[in-house]
């Protein structure tokens, strides 16, 4: 992780006055593919010289990032969806968080794939999810 607090040089920073630091990530993945590398540029108005800071930061975005993609998944099969034209995939991911969200909201301890398939089924259920949203 490489952190830059010295903005002077990139003439873009006007456009974001409260930008302080500039922070570079980069990453190593093992696969049974092979190794890659990335690397990924984040804009902060945090002015911490510590390292840790941004790296506890950057993961705790990509557990919230990888744990909703995982849940829209599980629930909605959305890695199998062949939607590709015009707007199609984002209203249908839009249709879907909003969902997930709904049913997120239900108490009881069943998995959100039981939920949704009950909201299918049951309009009596979908209304008081609706309801209490």
């Amino acid at each position: 992780m490489r952190i830059c607090q010295d903005l002077t040089l990139l003439e873009a920073c006007a456009d974001w006055p409260g930008l302080r630091t500039l922070v570079l990530v980069e990453t190593e993945r093992h696969t049974s593919q092979g190794v890659t590398h990335a690397q990924r540029f984040y804009l902060s108005s945090l002015a911490d010289p510590d390292p840790a800071v941004y790296a506890r930061l950057v993961r705790g975005h990509w557990a919230v990032e990888n744990q909703l993609h995982w849940q829209l998944d599980l629930t909605f099969k959305e890695d199998q969806s062949r939607l590709r034209t015009g707007h199609a995939a984002l209203n249908a991911n839009i249709l879907r968080k909003t969902a997930l969200y709904l049913l997120a909201q239900d108490p009881r301890a069943i998995s959100l794939k039981r939920k949704r398939k009950q909201a299918a089924y049951d309009n009596d259920y979908l209304r008081r999810l609706l309801q209490n949203a």
